[in-house]
């Protein structure tokens, strides 16, 4: 985690990412299965023409050992 006071990368598709996930939010609200707001966002993410990889693979790293490997949703 970056330092308080580091300035935001990205910062206007940070912000594209958080109205996406707000528009979808707003449309279905809570309580449906997690397929159906990760299909919603894939599709809210891809229409703001964001380069978006699903299901992409990700190693996580302690002190320089890879621990395994853990899947996200997306990539952006």
């Amino acid at each position: 985690m970056a330092p308080l006071g580091t300035p935001m990368l990205h910062k206007e598709l940070t912000q594209q990412v958080i109205n996406a996930a707000k528009a979808v939010h707003n449309e279905l609200g809570p309580g449906l299965p997690h397929k159906f707001y990760r299909e919603a966002m894939e599709l809210e993410l891809r229409e703001i023409g964001a380069a978006v990889e699903v299901d992409k693979p990700v190693k996580v790293h302690y002190r320089g050992q890879t621990l395994g490997e853990l899947g996200v949703d997306f990539c952006v």
